[in-house]
């Protein structure tokens, strides 16, 4: 989901390089490391510290896609909830074939996403 959804661009900050002229567009960082999203035009959206996202020595993923569910484009959300339609019309076919080979109803819960 990151790349198909985000450019990444990685910008340094150390003693060497602080990249003050870039950084002073957004907001102060308390930590780094840092995410910073922004829309295609240059838009901030969102300012993020890495702290809530991460678990031992790297990211903990069902956090890290949460986070990156959250801030993708509107379209891919879209986009998502077209698959998301398929996959239930592929996934209710399948389980209709499986349903009339072993002689049983089928029970759809339907909910509302989290």
């Amino acid at each position: 989901m990151l790349e198909k959804q985000f450019l990444i661009m990685k910008v340094t900050y150390d003693e060497e390089n602080r990249n003050e002229a870039f950084l002073k567009a957004y907001p102060n960082v308390p930590a780094y490391p840092h995410f910073f999203v922004l829309e295609s035009d240059g838009a901030l959206l969102h300012s993020q510290g890495t702290a809530e996202l991460e678990e031992g020595r790297g990211y903990n993923e069902e956090v890290f896609l949460a986070f990156l569910a959250k801030w993708k484009p509107q379209e891919a959300a879209d986009e998502d909830k077209a698959e998301q339609r398929l996959n239930a019309e592929e996934a209710l076919a399948a389980g209709l074939e499986k349903a009339r080979a072993e002689k049983k109803q089928v029970l759809i819960h339907l909910g509302a996403p989290s």
